[in-house]
This record gives structure tokens, sequence and C-alpha cells, in this order.
């Protein structure tokens, strides 16, 4: 019996195969054959697939020098997009059931041990699909919604109201306030009332919500717990107008994808693409097909701009009591660790985690510029599960591990080739090697001709610091964005592109925030949710 295994949904450990879900394709599927070709199983695929080792190995290193500038984009959209990522990809592989009635899962981190692949660029494409029939319609959000057939789904419903059901936060325990010795509890001012947070399951450490990446780091949870926010002031500000729990949803849910891809087009790809790029060579040609160049190398940039600590609200900031929230608290405040104190029961978020959301829409808040250096604690990744003493022995415990090791593993050529494929420029082996503040980095790329053919994933954020300052995209990265995003809200009839006609704008909605203006952009959205006073 064919089965997979999952671990983006609640309970979605053990399925059978859905008849509705999206896949996977290349972009340029002659270049993946290529590379497979250039680097056959054998002394050359291994000698590649250690080179990415080592390459992963001096960025790890130029993440343990002095932290890159800030750039001036706002730390707002290293999350946007991060949410905007689980909703357009969340990959499973196709396996089969043993005795044991265990699960054969491909994208484990133990599948990046070893530099065997699969046999081609084809059977990377039989053996995966995309649990998201419908990119970027938020069914990371919404799942099958109030009124589908998976129970786990509908249980995070009020199915009378059609809203999401939501939890409180709770006092913060004594522990939480001892992180600095000489603070006392009155000078905190805490709160004197409880906040919205997502439900948890106490039993299971997880948050119930459709899709449980999006409870990886505080931010990203309290951005999913904003979705469910506006939807919630969706169905209240349209409720008049259905009699029917179903229409209602129905309704409302529409509402928020075309606000949702809204942000999308006119604020998040406006402030990180190349200026001028627009989608128009048409290689998205099917609804629901993601590229694999797009989700392995193109749209990862967005872990480059992960700081390693953010002015987070009164009480996490410079001239606060606790200093800024660092990157290890925001992957420790989540369900799975138990809000950062594994020796007590699991609870939901204490109040003085609750995000400002205002400092993270300043000019300059902490988004690190696109390049390729990383935040320290992106290279030793904790609390994401898989820590075995091999994994960590193989560096994977480093986000730069793992995604020059996917890219092996998926037949990713040189951005080079991918550029020329696009029809920009590519990069000249002195950019390459200028993009890179380490000596010893430069002449390992030299040596190993990655300054001539550069790993995608690589040359990408290379393309950014050159071409864009470190605060926007290069071209073919661009390109690659542009075209696969914009191409699949123009293949899905349900999109914001096909909405009255494909004339709609904020302005014909009914949704209004801050005196009668329209929802335009990620800082109204916010606003319109509640949680942007």
């Amino acid at each position: 019996m064919a089965v997979i295994g999952s671990g983006h949904g609640i309970t979605a450990i053990r399925r059978k195969r859905p008849a509705a879900h999206g896949s996977y394709f290349y972009m340029f599927p002659e270049l993946a054959q290529n590379h497979a070709d250039d680097f056959p199983s054998g002394p050359k695929a291994k000698q590649l697939f250690a080179d990415l080792g080592q390459l992963a190995v001096h960025m790890d290193e130029i993440a343990s020098a002095p932290p890159a500038a800030v750039s001036d984009l706002q730390a707002v959209y290293t999350y946007f997009g991060q949410f905007m990522n689980h909703d357009l990809s969340a990959p499973v592989r196709v396996g089969t059931q043993d005795k044991t009635g265990a699960i054969e899962q491909s994208f484990d981190l133990d599948s990046l041990l070893s530099d065997a692949r699969a046999k081609s660029p084809a059977t990377v494409l039989d053996a995966m699909f995309n649990e998201h029939a419908s990119p970027l319609m938020l069914n990371s959000l919404y799942g099958d919604g109030p009124f589908g057939l998976a129970a786990d789904i509908r249980d995070m419903y009020d199915p009378a109201t059609a809203e999401f059901k939501l939890a409180q936060t709770v006092e913060p325990l004594s522990a939480d306030l001892a992180v600095l010795s000489t603070v006392k509890r009155a000078s905190l001012k805490l709160p004197q009332h409880r906040f919205p947070d997502l439900p948890r399951d106490s039993n299971r450490n997880i948050a119930l919500i459709a899709d449980q990446r999006n409870d990886e780091n505080l931010v990203l949870s309290q951005l999913h717990l904003a979705f469910m926010l506006f939807h919630n002031n969706t169905v209240k500000a349209i409720r008049e107008q259905h009699g029917d729990p179903k229409k209602l949803f129905e309704e409302a849910r529409q509402l928020v994808t075309w606000h949702y891809h809204w942000c999308i087009i006119n604020d998040y790809l406006k402030h990180l693409l190349p200026q001028g790029e627009s989608a128009g060579r048409g290689l998205i040609k099917q609804q629901g097909e993601v590229p694999l160049e797009f989700t392995t190398a193109a749209f990862r940039f967005g872990h480059s701009m992960v700081s390693e600590g953010y002015d987070y609200n009164r009480f996490f900031t410079r001239d606060g009591p606790f200093s800024s929230a660092s990157l290890r608290q925001l992957f420790a405040f989540t369900s799975r660790q138990k809000m950062g104190e594994s020796s007590h029961p699991s609870r939901q978020l204490p109040d003085h985690w609750v995000i400002d959301w205002h400092r993270f829409l300043k000019i300059g808040s902490a988004a690190d510029g696109i390049d390729a250096s990383m935040a320290t604690n992106m290279t030793m990744l904790t609390g994401m599960g898989g820590q075995s003493k091999e994994i960590v022995e193989a560096g994977l415990s480093s986000i730069c591990h793992r995604n020059l090791k996917r890219g092996y593993q998926r037949f990713m050529t040189s951005g080079q080739d991918y550029a020329k494929a696009l029809g920009v420029a590519a990069l000249s082996p002195r950019d390459i090697v200028g993009a890179v503040n380490h000596d010893d980095t430069k002449a390992f790329l030299r040596a190993k001709g990655f300054d001539r053919q550069t790993p995608a994933w690589f040359y990408f954020l290379c393309e950014a610091k050159v071409e864009g300052g470190g605060d926007s995209l290069g071209p073919a990265a661009g390109a690659m964005i542009a075209e696969t995003i914009i191409g699949l809200l123009q293949q899905d009839p349900a999109s914001v592109f096909h909405a009255k006609g494909g004339s709609w704008t904020p302005k014909d909605s009914p949704l209004r925030v801050n005196g009668n203006q329209p929802i335009a952009d990620i800082a109204s959205f916010l606003s319109f949710a509640g949680v942007l006073d």
C-alpha cells in the first residue's frame, strides 16, 4: 500500500496519498539532467558532496565573524516570507509501508548524511509531492476548513461562528523572570490581562494549527496567530450578510486570501524583487506546480535575513530589562520546546513574550542583508528535531549544510547556468569572490571552481549582495521568484488575479482599517488583525 510520511499537519504522521495534491517540477529540466550527467554516481559525485560540505563549513566560519550590516528591509519581511514558503510548499515523499508500519521519509535530515542520491532528476519528481494542492491559497492556515473531513482540522474552528478557536497567554513563571537576577517583578509592569494565543496541546507539545512548521519560532507563530485573528475579524465584519456558516466561512476565507495575495504582490515582492522585475516568461504552465529550483535554492534567501537578535517588545529591547530577544529564545518559546522550560509542563505563551509588530515594521529593524553570511545561531539550530550524533557530526545543525546538501540531492546546478537560462547576465568570478568578506573562503571558491560554477543557493546570495546591495534580490533569483509566485497566482482561478474579473483591489473589499482605509499592505493587514495598535 502506498503511504506517505509527513510532519506538516497536526496528526498527519501516516496517511494515504491524497487524490488531490500539488506537484513539483524542474523549471529547467535539461539543466538538472546535465548536472546529473556531469556528476554521476561515484567519485565525482562524492567529491562534489564533500566540496559542498566544505563550502558550508566556510559559511559557518563567516557567520562567526562580525555580523553583517543591517539592511534597509523591515524585519517583518523575513517572517512573512517564511509564512509564504510554508504556504507554498509542504514536500512529502511517497514511500512504502514495512512490516512494522514505519514510514520512509525523505525530507528529514538523515537523507542528507550521505552522498547517495536518486538515480536521476525524474526519480526525484516521481518520489515526492506537495501537500498543498493549491500553493499560496492559505492551506497552511485553513487546512480543509471547519466543514471538511479531517477531524483535527475541524476542531480548530467554532462551527457555529466559522471562526478559529483561540487560547490566551498565561502569567509568566518565576523562571521566566530570572533571566537577569537584578530585575524586580514589580519593575517590569507586566500586563494585567491576557492576550490571544494559538491553541496548544500540552500532552503532545504542539500548537493546534494546520501546519506545525508555523510554530517553529515565536515570530512566525505570532504571525500565524495574526492571520487567524484577521480571519475572525473578517467573519465579524461580514456576518450580518450571511446566515449560513458555510457561506460565511467561504466568503471570509476568500477575502482573507485576496488581501494576502495583494500584500504579497504589492508589498513583499515590491520590496524584495529587483527594481523593474516582473513575471513574463510563462514558466509556470499548470496550476499547483512548484519548481524545485525555486523551493530548493532561490526562495531560501530568507535564511540570510534572519538576525541574531531582535528589538522584540518593551521587555526584550536594547533599553529594556532583558535586552533584545535572541534567535535562540525565539526558537525556544514554542510548544515543542515547552516555552523554554523543559522541566515544566507544556503551557501557553507567557504574557511578556507577545510581539510588538511596530518594531518589526521599522526601516532597518534588524533584518540582516541578503548575502552569504548567516546569523551565528542559524549554523547551530536546535529544537528542530533530529539532533543525533551523526547529524551533528555531519554539520546538519547548520542551515548552510542543509541547504547546500539538499541542493545536491535535488540536482541543482550552478547559479550561472540558471542566469543564462533566464536570460540575465551572470556574475563574473570576480563578483562571486568579491561578495565574500573572508580570505579563506575566497581562496576556497577559486580552488574548487565555485567562483565560475557556483552552487545555486550560494550564487543567489552573492547575487543579492553584488546587484542589490543586500537590500533586494539579484536578477536571476528575482526572475525565478517572480515567475513562480506570480505564475502560481495567475494559474489559480481562486487567486486575486481573477477576482472581479481581474480588477479587484482592496478598495473593493468591505474590510476597512484606520478610519475607513483599505487594507493594502502588511502593516494595515496586521492592523486589521488587531495586533498593531
